[in-house]
């Protein structure tokens, strides 16, 4: 589904300090890794910066403070935010 897509998530930058704040690793696995291990093209704005991306009818945001931004994301679906919403409620 990913794969030759570009995408984003939570990075490895925000991983690594959520880790250090922790003391201990908080994920079995890394988004930014996996994503890139099944092919996309993972792009990352600095850590805790709201950045959102949308590949089609694929839209990823890289953490929570992304949902500011989404609708305002450069090529974003030409559908209100909330109609995303129902469609990756419908998704499997």
């Amino acid at each position: 589904m990913i794969k030759g897509r570009r995408m984003t998530g939570f990075a490895n930058s925000e991983e690594d300090y959520a880790d250090q704040v922790v003391g201990q690793r908080v994920m079995p696995f890394r988004i930014e890794d996996e994503a890139k291990a099944l092919g996309a093209e993972f792009i990352a704005a600095p850590a805790f910066q709201p950045h959102a991306l949308a590949d089609g009818h694929l839209i990823t945001g890289q953490q929570q403070a992304v949902s500011a931004v989404i609708p305002t994301t450069k090529n974003s679906p030409p559908w209100p935010l909330p109609e995303v919403v129902r469609l990756a409620r419908r998704s499997p």
